[in-house]
């Protein structure tokens, strides 16, 4: 089973990402240089909300209990945000972040990341 991230736009459209599934797989690295450099993770782009301690079902199940996430994003301030991690990331990592940059700097839309299964 592969996961990848996808832009989820607040009119309720998805946008796919050719390295959607890298940055997943390098989610903590970027992170981490997010942090040491000051500036957001890209989870935070993401529903953080907190998982009940005592929840056992699947990613369904869960977005059936907590409801839609609330939280919506400004593409030109993340867009900025994350060209720049992009310079504090390397090899695929960076790619993927300039690839995200370029897509949320294109659109107006309110968005959040979202990881499909």
């Amino acid at each position: 089973m592969s996961l990848e991230l996808v832009i989820r736009w607040e009119d309720g459209q998805t946008g796919s990402l050719e390295h959607g599934e890298m940055l997943i797989a390098h989610l903590e690295e970027i992170d981490v240089a997010a942090e040491s450099a000051g500036l957001r993770t890209l989870a935070s782009y993401a529903d953080d909300r907190d998982i009940p301690d005592d929840f056992d079902g699947d990613p369904e199940e869960l977005a059936e209990l907590l409801g839609p996430n609330p939280i919506w994003h400004t593409p030109a301030e993340a867009s900025d945000q994350l060209k720049q991690l992009s310079e504090h990331a390397s090899g695929s990592a960076a790619d993927g972040l300039r690839e995200l940059a370029t897509v949320l700097r294109r659109d107006s839309r309110a968005f959040q990341l979202d990881v499909l299964m």
